[in-house]
Parts: C-alpha cells; structure tokens; sequence
C-alpha cells in the first residue's frame, strides 16, 4: 500500500481508496473499524467515508497519548 498521509477534513467525502492511503490504514484496519463503528457509505460499486465520521470515530475509539512526562 502506497500510503500519502494527509489530514483528514469534516466537510470532505473520501473515495474509500484514498482515504485509506490519506489515514494509512490498510484494508485489515478498515475492516476492523467498520466492525467497530465506522460509517462506510456506498454507492452503486464505490465506496466512501465521511471526513467527519471519522473524527468522530477517532474521538470515540481512539485513546490520547500521555505527554507529561
């Protein structure tokens, strides 16, 4: 996987290919996160995610690293 990180914006739609090259996430991960929650939208054979609905994501199954140290 060719992978180009780049952040991901609310108001944006992302082609399901791209997307996981923007958030570096193969097709195992994505697979997982559908399971856990993510919101994938298709249309007819295309699938897509929703900036948004990642973030939202993220805040709800992600955890924030510890930086006191």
């Amino acid at each position: 996987m060719n992978s180009t990180l780049a952040p991901i914006e609310p108001g944006v739609c992302y082609p399901l290919p791209i997307f996981m090259s923007m958030v570096g996430q193969g097709r195992n991960a994505l697979s997982q996160a559908r399971r856990d929650g993510l919101t994938i939208l298709k249309r007819g054979n295309r699938k897509y995610v929703l900036g948004s609905d990642w973030i939202e994501f993220l805040q709800e199954h992600g955890t924030r690293e510890d930086h006191t140290q």
